[in-house]
């Protein structure tokens, strides 16, 4: 069990020693990381931020209700003034996010999450130009998948390196009082939950890596929580659809949903082909048309990873169907409960 513990003394704001005099140069930074179940990957990721060259930084993790237990590692950072809250009920980052920000004594935010890993100067020049006054919120255009070497979780993404976006709706460092003012994250978005109405500004040199989904638990899992949170996604695109008709949003979203779920169902539609030659006809011709809509999803799937130049095309489509499978499930759990956390 790990206690639950601020910051009392102001000396452990910083992670280094001596920031007092470069103060003005060096503002609190105030770091925000929600977790949830996060065992494997936060360590690397404390340890990371607490290599920072950015000499004036505070830590805060709100844990998002884990069942897994930190208090083997976590209490040698917070005696190093690692801010840590636990909430009583899992609420979904946007949630802690919010609540991060709210316990923050740092003009400066920055949001980062457990599973990735910073490079040494990462926050230095993220938050340079916010610093420098010439812009509220910054982004990292410099990502790149820390687990590239791992088969599925190169199948999950394969980010453009660096990010040819110049801005960002999505902010990794705001100024805090730019995000109250525009009322913070709203947590009802679930896995789009981090983008605001705030334009900001993508910045060189903050390079980090990102640990994907690497095994088929962690696949289904994250896809389960896209799949809770398909009609917000759907909702953005329609709101920001420039180039697209809103006929053409929703026939896209549609389709992907019909697709990725008929692909889930492929063992089950394969029994209702061979069942309908011995029933009802009918029922083998449902069974084709789902076996039809989810191959065509996958080839099409398949054929943009290869564009990508992707390394596993003969693992994408196990990864595929995974993806697919949490996705359908993380549909049914958003109708059947209203839920769209992890």
């Amino acid at each position: 069990m790990v206690e639950e513990k601020g910051i009392v003394e102001e000396e452990k704001m910083g992670i280094n020693e001596g920031y007092e005099k470069n103060r003005e140069k060096y503002p609190l930074v105030s770091v925000v990381i929600p977790v949830h179940n996060e065992r494997k990957h936060l360590p690397r990721c404390l340890n990371t931020l607490y290599s920072q060259s950015y000499p004036n930084l505070e830590i805060i993790i709100i844990d998002d209700n884990s069942t897994q237990d930190y208090s083997d590692f976590l209490p040698k950072y917070i005696e190093k003034g690692l801010v840590y809250k636990k909430n009583e009920t899992q609420n979904g980052p946007g949630y802690c996010r919010n609540m991060g920000v709210r316990m923050a004594k740092g003009e400066i935010i920055c949001f980062t999450d457990a599973d990735i890993e910073h490079d040494k100067d990462y926050i230095m020049v993220l938050t340079e130009l916010i610093r420098e006054g010439k812009a509220e919120a910054t982004f990292a255009r410099e990502g790149y998948i820390a687990n590239a070497d791992k088969p599925l979780s190169e199948c999950w993404g394969i980010p453009p390196y660096p990010n040819p976006n110049k801005t960002s709706d999505v902010s990794r460092a705001i100024l805090k009082k730019t995000f109250l003012d525009h009322g913070g994250f709203n947590p009802k978005k679930g896995y789009f939950d981090d983008g605001m109405k705030i334009v900001s500004i993508g910045v060189m040199g903050a390079k980090y890596g990102h640990y994907n989904p690497e095994d088929a638990r962690e696949v289904i899992i994250q896809s389960k929580w896209i799949g809770s949170s398909f009609q917000v996604r759907m909702a953005n695109q329609l709101i920001e659809g420039k180039e697209v008709s809103s006929a053409g949003i929703i026939a896209r979203n549609i389709g992907m949903l019909i697709g990725k779920m008929s692909y889930a169902s492929l063992p089950i539609a394969c029994l209702l082909l061979f069942l309908g030659f011995f029933t009802h006809f009918a029922i083998s011709v449902f069974g084709l048309l789902v076996i039809l809509a989810g191959l065509g999803t996958f080839l099409f799937a398949e054929f943009a990873y290869i564009k990508k130049k992707g390394k596993h095309p003969l693992i994408y489509p196990y990864y595929f169907y995974l993806s697919s499978l949490g996705f359908t499930l993380g549909i049914l759990q958003r109708v059947l409960t209203g839920k769209r956390t992890r």
